[in-house]
């Protein structure tokens, strides 16, 4: 039995027939269906910041208290090592079990020790931690650089060059950002290449949470080299495939001919379903049930040594009526959909901002306020309205508020701890 299952539904099962071409919405849940499965041991690089801006607001205080307490977190067999840069890098603890747990925590305490001169030059912090991870990459590890910076640095394309690189090669990069005063765009992108995360820090006093959540879904890691595949009948196209849940992704689509598209949806916790929507292509057809494309899943499990296991294919229909009153919305589907539009939206309304445009980006946020009001989203609506007031009383917006609208905006949030439990729970 495949330890990983899959959900579907269309926005809509049954489609007029009108004689043009369709978009329908496809979510798939890919839900794991057996939390007994063993996670995979870490081999986790930590790259912090240690510039003079890092002693501001005892940043640099809370972010050791929040390493420390996510060593504390380290089962003996995983591995871990800690650089420290600022414009020079340097090997606080080289890359050990965390048996020794004592040891590294010392090494993170006098991390201010350390002279890595004043300045902020991420990549040198990046290339000492890939070392490190290198030393003991392995297929059945969770391999990852996690950089923290409160700051901008130099050599921003050097940053993004070394997850290019790196990442095909099994590292994987999340990146932490500490205040406001730091390049989103790029730790966005360095998570993204590395398939990892980006976090907000909006207060120091916020590092402990954001440790917790990133090493908590690390140490639940148990699938990796996900690969959804959709195999498509004729004239079938696949248009997009965004995850909505838990967060916000665009992924990059896999054409190896046109009747197949693989989907890389990266690695997978135990314990944490991953929805995605695809935008589907629809040709014109007479009146019937077709069949539009089937779906597999390849996936491994390392600790259990157990590499391309598959799902069953799964087919996926659509039925063209005649029929005005069968042309109905899912409504579990629409709700995904308009968690997509908050996102696109707000990421819009960025650029806009970032251009001197506030026509245009108030449009959008006003747009994206009016889903997330319809949708009963709290905290999207309230980042929107914040992000709103400040843009017409003085025409700007903080760089800190833009910054919390972002990270609320991809944070979906459609399924609350108890559903993700009782959807695991059908699972099993």
């Amino acid at each position: 039995m495949s330890k990983i299952s899959i959900q579907t539904s269309l926005l809509r099962d049954n489609i007029v027939v009108t004689g043009e071409t369709f978009t329908n919405y496809l979510l798939i849940k890919v839900i794991p269906s057996d939390v007994s499965v063993q996670a995979m041991p870490l081999n986790v690089s930590l790259v912090l910041d240690v510039s003079g801006s890092m002693y501001n607001e005892k940043r640099l205080e809370y972010v050791k208290q929040a390493a420390e307490h996510v060593v504390d977190m380290m089962s003996p067999n995983d591995i871990v090592s800690v650089i420290a840069f600022a414009d020079r890098s340097k090997v606080v603890s080289e890359a050990k079990t965390a048996e020794g747990k004592d040891a590294i925590k010392q090494a993170i305490r006098n991390i201010e020790d350390v002279d890595a001169g004043s300045g902020t030059s991420m990549s040198l912090g990046m290339e000492s931690g890939v070392a490190e991870v290198l030393k003991n990459l392995s297929e059945g590890r969770s391999n990852r650089v996690i950089v923290l910076t409160d700051g901008q640095t130099k050599g921003e394309e050097k940053c993004e060059q070394i997850a290019e690189k790196e990442a095909p090669a099994g590292v994987g990069f999340s990146a932490i950002g500490v205040g406001s005063d730091w390049n989103d765009v790029l730790l966005e992108k360095i998570a993204q290449i590395g398939h990892g995360k980006w976090h907000y820090v909006d207060a120091p006093e916020k590092a402990l949470q954001i440790f917790q959540e990133e090493f908590g879904q690390l140490i639940a890691t148990a699938f990796s080299n996900v690969i959804l595949k959709l195999h498509l009948m004729k004239d079938i196209v696949v248009k997009r495939v965004r995850q909505v849940e838990p967060d916000y992704i665009e992924f990059t689509l896999n054409t190896s001919s046109e009747r197949l598209v693989a989907v890389p949806l990266g690695s997978m916790q135990k314990d944490t379903p991953k929805w995605v929507v695809a935008d589907i292509g629809l040709p014109k057809r007479t009146l019937g049930r077709y069949m539009i494309l089937r779906l597999e899943l390849i996936y491994d499990i390392p600790a259990s040594n157990i590499f391309g296991e598959s799902t069953d294919l799964i087919p996926v229909y659509v039925v063209y009526t005649d029929d005005r009153s069968q042309s109905y919305v899912n409504g579990e589907v629409a709700r995904s959909i308009d968690q997509l539009q908050i996102e696109e939206l707000t990421s819009k309304a960025t650029i806009f901002l970032n251009q001197g445009d506030q026509s245009r980006a108030t449009m959008l946020l006003q747009n994206a306020q009016n889903i997330a009001n319809r949708t009963g989203d709290a905290r999207k609506t309230q980042a929107l309205n914040q992000t709103l007031s400040e843009l017409g009383q003085s025409g700007q917006v903080s760089r800190k508020t833009m910054l919390h609208l972002k990270d609320q905006a991809r944070r979906t949030g459609l399924l609350s701890p108890e559903e993700v439990g009782q959807l695991l729970k059908r699972e099993t």
